[in-house]
């Protein structure tokens, strides 16, 4: 059975903007890292210890990709990373080498900055993906028969962000000033976001920030309530996946000059190490890296507040807010076209028997 156009157009943009970051990690110049950090990640379960090095090799990659975002990486090089990684851990095992210059660290407040950071890349990228998803084809027709000024699905996003309000007062006797002021920072942040900054940046700005209320409202509701760590993690973890596919996707290639190819980037090692700080993190055995459910919302509420900076100021110095703007002002004369050449041949000859089926029906309806 056909899909319809606008969900071809969603799966077109799905496809491309998220489910191929599966690639990235596949590719030959990033498979065998990928392939020893699978290995890392089974040998820290099965010895039940690694947690200080898996970190500081985490650390690594991520430095290397930040450093060498742009610049293209060869199997070369990754082969040669991988294996200094496996030597290194192997080494560790069999031989027991101490960490000298890292041992008296403080692991647990390195974690929690550590996932405070993570929490607040998911969270800009989630907006950073609204957006893109805005500007796509299929969202832009989300937006016909809106004026320039409307913010998408409102007013529900704000009014299920505000029900945090009435739910901080009746719990006041059991907040301290500090949880008020958690509770208050990710709204005003994000309706100083929606409402001041981007006034007048258009739809696709402020209908992703429309949608990323709710992110903000389940966080609040979350801290107030005191739900279970199985829903303080179970959406961020969601929210992590396709952070990190959209990341890979999007900024670990980059297409070559003069043909339709693409070249891997050392930004593909970064993502790589995000996801092992996020094993690390998430799964570590040991009760001295453990978080509580309270420290979870804490932090949770820490990164939404950060996001909309973040997202804002990225947006604006990469260029992308010129290209939303425009975007944001194609006419409808433009979307089908765009349809046309996404959903291909097919939605082409669908349109001409719709044209010619009307044609012959309104002649057929001529009276002689």
């Amino acid at each position: 059975m056909p899909a319809s156009y606008i969900e071809r157009l969603i799966w077109k943009f799905v496809r491309e903007q998220i489910l191929e970051g599966f690639l990235i990690f596949l590719s030959k110049p990033v498979f065998p890292v990928t392939l020893a950090i699978c290995m890392i990640i089974f040998l820290k379960w099965y010895f039940n210890q690694l947690f200080l090095e898996a970190l500081i090799i985490a650390f690594m990659l991520i430095v290397i990709g930040i450093i060498g975002y742009k610049r293209a990486v060869n199997i070369i090089v990754g082969v040669i990373l991988s294996i200094m990684i496996i030597i290194y851990f192997v080494s560790k095992i069999l031989f027991k080498i101490p960490t000298f210059f890292v041992l008296e660290m403080r692991l647990f407040e390195v974690g929690m900055l550590t996932l405070l950071g993570w929490l607040i890349f998911n969270s800009s990228m989630l907006i950073i993906q609204l957006w893109e998803f805005f500007a796509s084809t299929a969202g832009l027709y989300l937006f016909l028969g809106s004026d320039k000024k409307r913010i998408f699905l409102s007013p529900f996003p704000q009014i299920l962000a505000s029900i945090s309000i009435p739910m901080m007062f009746l719990k006041a006797p059991n907040l301290s000033l500090i949880d008020i002021c958690l509770i208050l920072s990710p709204l005003l942040s994000t309706f100083i976001a929606l409402y001041g900054i981007t006034k007048d940046w258009g739809r696709i700005v402020r209908g992703g920030l429309s949608i990323y209320l709710i992110v903000v409202a389940y966080s609040l509701l979350g801290y107030i309530a005191q739900l279970g760590a199985v829903y303080a993690t179970s959406f961020w973890v969601i929210i992590s996946i396709l952070s990190l596919l959209f990341s890979a996707q999007k900024y670990s290639r980059t297409k070559l000059d003069g043909n339709r190819e693409y070249k891997i980037t050392y930004f593909a090692y970064a993502v790589i190490g995000i996801t092992l700080l996020a094993f690390v993190l998430f799964f570590s055995p040991n009760s001295e890296y453990s978080l509580s459910v309270i420290d979870w919302w804490r932090l949770s509420l820490v990164a939404t507040t950060i996001a909309p900076i973040v997202s804002i100021v990225y947006i604006q110095k990469s260029g992308r807010l010129e290209y939303y703007i425009k975007r944001d002002s194609l006419s409808i004369f433009d979307l089908i076209k765009e349809s046309i050449i996404a959903v291909g041949r097919i939605s082409l000859e669908e349109l001409k028997k719709v044209f010619l089926r009307k044609i012959s029906e309104f002649f057929a309806g001529i009276k002689p």
